[in-house]
């Protein structure tokens, strides 16, 4: 950590021990922290050993920069950074307690990916560190070169994670390449790989697993006697990563961490990390032999605390041996696992309440002990010979999903297997659950009776394909007309085998007799394109069942909840943007081709609705104040159809290109929406996926989402202007007359079922999130005041009675006069 690396450095030994001692000796500040009790007893330590310190103002910064490191074990980074920023106005010019500050705040501001202020510190920690290096190197003092080269490679390695965040790649290698070239003049090459270790680290946080491979595997091709265990075992996680991506990859992560093991015999913190990801790995693959082994050397290195984590709480479980249990000893193993998971949604539910942007996923602890937890309560019903086991289970999940962000955003509130019932399931429709783990995956059949659970693969069985499905259909050429039949052959292939794997055929029959599907927890398979998976009769799923997808339970019935506020559904309305041509300076710098709107193409749409219940809005027209200051409440139907942008510098970077300028997330956040929102964008999901809210949480649907849809429909694939607008003349026109988003959407794929593979797979990855089940609007043939219903257009409309009675009058003197003809 950056405090232990500053306070080795200090000169007073008090607060070096008062430091060392309560955060990094013992090696336990994470489980501490966690508790209330344990986390005021080390902030009453470290003050106590503090006050011992006679300079005031060393004192108090020094104890601010102590706590921050406590708040971050706790997952408290907004408090920490308060913290570190309670002592700017005491240190000073003092440079040796300064910095650390500076650089731990730095530090924390570029985790909050607020980059701005991040720079402006990282800029002063520049400025400083080289006029201390030119002043050492002037000196000839070869002990002072050597601080003050740490300290400008410390600032270099703070200005590399910054420009990264920002997505500035190449600016950041040039700050490696300087960091380097300090560490070889000064030779500090240890200290070089210890910040080749935090580099290291960075990229796996970011999931650039590659990228930290190839750090690595330079240095060791540069000198592989000298690296140490720590960037073996960073190595090993890469690889793990990278093999997690590609399940066809040799695993070669099991024999780079046994080689951490040989360079690390002693147990420390370092080795244990090894066994654990190996103990995971075994797991994973089922050799109860070496998972048993491991886990007993995990437990000789460790020490008796390991077993209160999750993961050995239930060994029986993590080994697939529940059914050799008696319940007794089953209830005692639940009993510690609640606890477990109770003691973690306090610490989440306390994350939350300091405004941290953690949900439920975000801990790595919860989901092992969710799975553990959700198997005992099935295994231990089973024994007891009880049907209410998989509606308990569900219950855990239920809890577990309301910390999911969108759902914590919308205040979803706590609710039960009752609520989910009665306030989402509809008469011919269900939902299911995916609930991915090791050992097994947990998927809950809900319908409006019942509570069903079965026992699918495990994780790396069912996941695997699902992941295999959507790496696919990424990387296929960027062209629709590149696309050969040897590529749709295999995204055939793809979705047959995820079908298999995801949906047995009880499962399936059950689906069949519905009309429709909400799927929840699609985020751990990685967000797979159900309505794109191929059924045996060749008919893709999304053909004929019409699917909806939910981040969590708890969003569906706060968006339900919602719903029913608001009464009365009004006749459908419709507002269209479309904007392909565009003048903003950007746009052109992203390469995207501007060609001028079909505005009539747009005609069949709005004939749906009717004149006087559309609008549009197209090219010149879609502009940034106009978005702003349009009325969005005004339509029940929202549709966007615009060029997609992406600013990989912001945490929420989706965006579309308007006619002046780009609007993104936080643009849409600020407006407010009813009804559905349809992104028909390029790539409008495929923005990075959140475990818990899935590709949602960070896309301009779930932007929507938070500002008052119900619905929203998005698409991560490309879209093609002209034939999307053809398909959504047949959705339009269903979704007018009253039918639900994810109906309409059936209905549309079922009548282009003739337009060829390629075309029934892409559209099949268009779906909709959110309340898909219900209507969003009334028909458009009911009248706005609901009163009486208007006149259908198939029947005329009612006459006045006189025009009756003249009528029949007239019916009358022909007859008369006929007769007489007739007589005559």
């Amino acid at each position: 950590m950056a405090q232990l690396r500053a306070t080795e450095k200090l000169e007073d030994g008090v607060v070096n021990l008062a430091v060392r001692e309560f955060f990094y000796a013992n090696e336990r500040d994470e489980l501490a922290a966690r508790d209330d009790k344990a986390f005021e007893g080390i902030v009453d330590s470290i003050h106590h050993g503090l006050e011992q310190h006679p300079n005031p103002v060393k004192r108090h910064v020094f104890f601010e920069a102590a706590l921050a490191e406590a708040l971050v074990a706790r997952g408290e980074r907004r408090r920490a950074i308060q913290a570190l920023r309670e002592a700017e106005h005491l240190d000073g010019d003092i440079d040796y307690h300064q910095r650390p500050r500076d650089e731990m705040l730095a530090d924390l501001l570029i985790d909050r990916r607020e980059i701005d202020d991040a720079k402006e510190i990282v800029d002063g920690l520049l400025a400083r560190s080289k006029t201390a290096l030119d002043r050492a190197n002037t000196s000839g003092d070869a002990e002072a070169i050597q601080g003050a080269a740490f300290d400008r490679m410390t600032a270099l390695g703070l200005q590399w994670r910054a420009l990264l965040v920002e997505g500035k790649p190449d600016q950041a290698g040039i700050a490696v390449a300087e960091q380097r070239r300090v560490a070889r003049k000064a030779g500090l090459t240890a200290e070089y790989r210890q910040l080749l270790v935090s580099r290291a680290d960075t990229l796996l946080s970011m999931r650039r697993a590659r990228d930290a491979k190839q750090l690595i595997d330079d240095e060791l091709a540069a000198d592989e006697e000298s690296v140490s265990a720590s960037l073996l075992l960073r190595l090993g996680l890469a690889e793990h990563a990278i093999e997690t991506v590609e399940p066809m990859r040799a695993r070669r992560s099991t024999e780079v961490l046994r080689r951490v093991l040989d360079k690390e015999p002693r147990p420390t913190q370092l080795r244990r990390r090894a066994l654990l990801k190996l103990f995971e790995i075994a797991v994973s693959d089922e050799t109860v032999d070496v998972a048993t082994s491991l886990r007993d050397e995990l437990v000789r290195d460790g020490g008796s605390e390991l077993w209160d984590s999750p993961l050995f709480a239930a060994p029986a479980t993590r080994l697939g041996v529940l059914e050799n249990q008696p319940v007794e000893e089953l209830r005692v193993l639940g009993d510690r696992l609640k606890r477990i998971v109770d003691r973690e949604f306090e610490r989440i539910e306390r994350t939350h309440a300091a405004d941290e942007p953690a949900g439920f996923f975000a801990s790595q602890i919860v989901p092992w002990a969710i799975g553990e937890y959700v198997d005992l309560l099935l295994a231990i019903a089973e024994k007891e010979d009880r049907t209410d086991g998989p509606s308990e289970a569900l219950e855990v999940v239920l809890r577990a999903q309301q910390f999911n962000s969108i759902a914590r955003a919308l205040e979803a509130p706590p609710c039960s297997v009752e609520d989910v019932q009665r306030e989402l399931v509809r008469p011919d429709s269900g939902i299911l659950v995916y609930l991915p783990w090791r050992r097994c995956t947990h998927l809950f059949v809900v319908d409006s009776a019942k509570v069903a659970c079965h026992r699918l693969p495990g994780r790396p069985r069912t996941v695997h394909p699902a992941k295999r499905l959507v790496f696919e259909f990424n990387m296929r050429p960027r062209r629709a007309k590149e696309l050969g039949e040897s590529v749709v052959e295999r995204w055939r292939s793809s979705s047959a085998q995820a079908l298999e794997m995801l949906l047995p055929d009880e499962v399936l029959a059950t689906m069949r007799a519905w009309s429709g599907a909400t799927l929840v927890g699609l985020d751990m398979l990685r967000s797979v394109p159900f309505p794109a998976l191929l059924l045996p009769s060749g008919e893709l799923l999304g053909e004929v069942c019409a699917i909806d997808n939910l981040g969590s339970l708890p969003l569906g019935v706060a968006l339900a909840r919602r719903r029913a506020s608001q009464g009365e559904l009004p006749p459908a309305s419709l507002t269209v943007f479309g904007c392909t041509t565009t003048d903003a300076p950007t746009a052109r710098d992203r390469g995207i081709e501007s060609v001028a709107f079909p505005k009539d193409r747009l005609a069949p749409i709005l004939d749906s609705y009717g004149a006087d219940r559309a609008r549009v809005l197209v090219d010149d027209e879609v502009t940034t104040a106009a978005l702003r200051g349009l009325d969005w409440t005004g339509s029940r139907v929202t549709q966007i159809l615009a060029h997609g942008v992406r600013d990989r510098s912001r945490e929420f970077g989706a965006g579309v290109a308007l006619r002046d300028e780009e609007f993104y997330y936080d643009d849409f956040r600020e407006r407010s929406v009813t009804g559905l929102a349809i992104l028909s964008v390029c790539e409008g999901g495929s923005t990075p996926s959140r475990l818990g809210d899935g590709q949602l949480g960070t896309s301009l649907g779930g932007a929507l989402m938070r500002s008052g849809a119900d619905a929203v429909i998005q698409s991560p694939r490309e879209i093609e202007l002209y034939g999307h607008l053809e398909f959504m003349t047949t959705f339009h026109r269903t979704l007018a007359g009253g039918a639900s988003p994810a109906a309409a959407l059936r209905d549309a794929r079922q009548a282009h079922v003739e337009d060829g593979w390629l075309a029934r797979f892409y559209r099949a990855q268009l779906q909709v999130f959110g309340l898909g089940q219900l209507p969003v609007a009334a028909a458009v043939t009911q009248s706005t005041s609901g009163d009486e219903p208007s006149p259908s257009p198939q029947q005329p409309p009612a006459q006045p009675w006189w025009t009756l009675v003249a009528a029949a009058a007239g019916v009358a003197l022909i007859l008369v006069a006929l007769v007489r003809l007739r007589r005559r």
